[in-house]
């Protein structure tokens, strides 16, 4: 098969997949739902209240080309290389929960965060006394429903907290994929199949 064909191929199946995708990559939306992430948290890393572990990773792609709305500098990142910074949030059992691939890698990880659809969903609920929050690095913004390492400890427990955090965000960083893609749609439906992979890992029965 020559190049041209497979390129052709894969943004038919991209399409398929965009067109035929039913939430596999979702927020929880239901109170049982965000219990029983609350419940695989705390039994693992000992931290009440958690719902995911937000974090930005550079996917790198083909340097594009110059237009209108594209500024190809835009998606230099500082490592040196074109990139889509892509924010992302796990669950507890490294499902992808929420996505976001819409900026250059230029942009800062606080930066995508501040006009994330998942923080604006969380200031909604947290509004209405929601008792949640996610689990970010010491580049996210301290916030009343997202986590973050303290920066200077000075008593026990904040070293303890820091040590199981620091070992949830660990244990549940996303697998850092670097490959070319040339769309932000192509980096999104590797997640929504990597969710579908994940969910047939756990429910078939692969021994038989």
């Amino acid at each position: 098969m020559s190049q041209p064909t497979i390129s052709r191929c894969i943004e038919y199946i991209c399409k398929l997949v965009v067109e035929r995708k039913h939430g596999e990559v979702r927020f929880p939306n239901s109170v049982e739902e965000y219990n029983r992430i609350k419940t695989g948290f705390y039994s693992k890393f000992g931290i009440k209240g958690v719902i995911g572990a937000i974090d930005c990773t550079h996917v790198g792609i083909i340097a594009p080309a110059l237009s209108n709305t594209v500024v190809p500098h835009d998606y230099m990142n500082r490592k040196g290389y074109y990139s889509i910074n892509v924010e992302a949030v796990c669950d507890d059992e490294l499902i992808f929960r929420h996505v976001n691939a819409k900026f250059p890698g230029s942009c800062h990880d606080s930066g995508i965060w501040t006009t994330s659809p998942a923080r604006t969903k969380l200031i909604r609920e947290h509004s209405d006394g929601a008792f949640k929050w996610l689990l970010g690095d010491s580049g996210c913004p301290l916030e009343p429903w997202l986590l973050t390492p303290v920066a200077k400890t000075e008593t026990p427990n904040e070293q303890n907290f820091n040590t199981r955090h620091i070992r949830a965000t660990l244990s549940l960083h996303f697998k850092r994929t670097y490959i070319a893609v040339q769309t932000f749609q192509s980096c999104i439906i590797c997640l929504y199949l990597y969710n579908i992979s994940q969910y047939f890992t756990k429910t078939w029965n692969f021994s038989k």
